[in-house]
């Protein structure tokens, strides 16, 4: 899994906490450039805003392109209502896209 956006910036302080209550222990989040991921294939692409969607190049090889547009957290009550949000959509996603 990878994560990239169109423009990179800092990673907010609140998301760096709201990754160490997930996973236990600090992480060095760092935002990635889609241009870092050009050359690379990926079975599925998800958007999350439709800023980043027009902007993904085009891959003939992509298999599938999800877009989902969310308004982007900007602060922790936002992106604890986000986490709720794309749980339930991951999870619906893979119960009609099974990868076993």
């Amino acid at each position: 899994m990878r994560s990239a956006g169109i423009e990179p910036q800092a990673v907010p302080e609140f998301v760096s906490v709201w990754v160490r209550e997930l996973y236990g222990e600090s992480t060095d989040l760092q935002s990635t450039s889609l241009d870092e991921l050009a050359d690379q294939h990926f079975d599925t692409i998800i958007t999350l805003c439709g800023k980043s969607h027009d902007a993904l190049p085009e891959h003939p090889e992509d298999r599938r392109h999800v877009r989902w547009d969310f308004h982007h957290p900007d602060d922790e009550a936002a992106l604890r209502h986000l986490e709720i949000e794309l749980s339930e959509r991951i999870r619906l996603f893979l119960q009609a896209n099974p990868l076993i």
